[in-house]
Parts: structure tokens; sequence; C-alpha cells
């Protein structure tokens, strides 16, 4: 199960049953990222509950740094280490460059700041055209295309629109299934790679697990773009609430 930590609450009774069955339950993840969407919106610390440990038979294994196969550089990697160890415990004054408005990534905390910055650049564009980029907000397998994967257009026929994705794989697809491509939330963008300039967006809702995710995303340090604030970084924990929930100890 690839992304563990964003598998919600409500599918562990599935996967339970699959463990019932004799077969053998592999997690990959990072517990440092977003929170998983569960039901009743609660956050739930899985790596620290006895069913999930015992899900995977109690065994961990840790990836170690190799500068050599990871998608980050040292400095973004002493930078979530520090934050994981508790040592850095506030957003650092570090970074050099301040939010670009010409940067064609946005990580943002909110969906209405999503919103915002792609109808900016849809109005930049006045209308869909090639070499505008998109990204897939419904799957459709018929033709290829997955929810949140970024395209960018090749042409335009009528509500018919050729995409091509970044091993220049082509795909045609209706433009109902397809939004602006220029921003989107920090929780859609986990498990995304960022080889150019791009914002964080929204930096006084971060919490350490959303910045993280963020920062995580890019391949090199100079290309993180924010406007710095002074904001303890907080990790997310359960909440204590009276409210029942579908999981089982």
């Amino acid at each position: 199960i690839e992304e563990c930590s964003q598998v919600g609450s409500q599918w562990y009774a599935q996967i339970q049953a699959l463990k019932d069955r004799g077969v053998a339950i592999i997690m990959f993840g990072d517990f440092h990222q977003t929170a998983q969407v569960s039901e009743n919106n609660r956050y739930f610390d899985m790596e620290n509950r006895r069913f999930f440990r015992e899900l995977v038979d109690y065994n961990r294994m840790e990836k170690q740094f190799y500068e050599t196969c990871c998608r980050n550089d040292k400095r973004i990697v002493n930078l979530l280490q520090g934050i994981i160890e508790l040592k850095i415990r506030r957003i650092p004054n570090i970074f050099a460059n301040s939010i670009d408005e010409t940067a064609l990534v946005n990580m943002c905390h909110t969906n209405a700041t999503k919103d915002f910055i792609n109808s900016e650049f849809e109005r930049r564009w006045c209308s869909w055209k090639p070499g505008m980029r998109v990204a897939a907000i419904k799957t459709d397998r018929s033709a290829g295309i997955f929810n949140g994967l970024r395209y960018t257009i090749k042409s335009v026929n009528g509500d018919c629109i050729t995409i091509e994705n970044d091993q220049n794989k082509v795909y045609t697809t209706s433009r109902k299934n397809l939004s602006a491509g220029y921003a989107d939330t920090i929780h859609r963008l986990q498990g995304a790679k960022v080889s150019e300039k791009a914002n964080i967006r929204d930096l006084g809702l971060a919490t350490a697990n959303t910045f993280c995710t963020a920062i995580g995303r890019f391949e090199r340090f100079d290309h993180i773009c924010l406007d710095w604030i002074d904001k303890e970084l907080r990790w997310e924990s359960e909440p204590e609430l009276s409210t029942p929930v579908k999981l089982i100890e």
C-alpha cells in the first residue's frame, strides 16, 4: 500500500480482512506529511497504533538518505530532518526567494487560494490553447487521465482537449475533466516532484505536516519561494473527541 499515511480510517477494516485471509501487508509512506482524509474529519496517529503495527507484523524499515538516489538536495534533507527531530520548531528565515508571481507552480493550504491563482492564470491565457498547463480533476480511465496529475495542452478541438504529460505521452479527454494547472493544494500535491521555482502559499496556516510535505516536493532548495513569517510548526495530533469513530484497536 503506497502512501499509507494517506489511507483513511474507513479503509482499515478491508485491509484487516485481507490480512485475515493470509495476505502479507506491506506499507510504504511518510507519516510526517499531510493528514489522511478520514470519517468525521478526525486525524489518527496510525503509525503509533497497535493494530497498524500488527498489520505489518511489527516490521519497520526506515529509508536512509543517499544523495545519489534522493529527490531532495542536502539542504532540503537537513531542514526536513531538523523539523522532524524537533530541532527546528518555527519556520526558519533561511529562504532567499520571496513569492514569485511568475512561478508556474503554486502550493496552497486552501482551495480558495488555489482557485484564485488558477483563475488568474486562465485570465492571462484568455482562452485554453496549446502550451497552457492543466490538471486532471476527474479520472477518465478510458483516456488514461487520473485525478490530480498535471499535463500541458497540445491542441484544443471544441470540448476535446489533447494533453501531454511529463513523459511525453499524449491523451485526449473532455475539458470537463480538467482545470487550470498552476496551483493546487499541498494535500493533492503530495507525491509530486517539483523541478522548477515554485511558491508555497498561505504560510499562516502551515503545520509541521504541511510544511514538510511542501518542502519535500522540491529537488533544489533554491527553487523554494515563500514570504517568510515567524510561524510555529506544530505536528498533527489526535484530538480528544467524544464522537464515536469506526476504528477498532
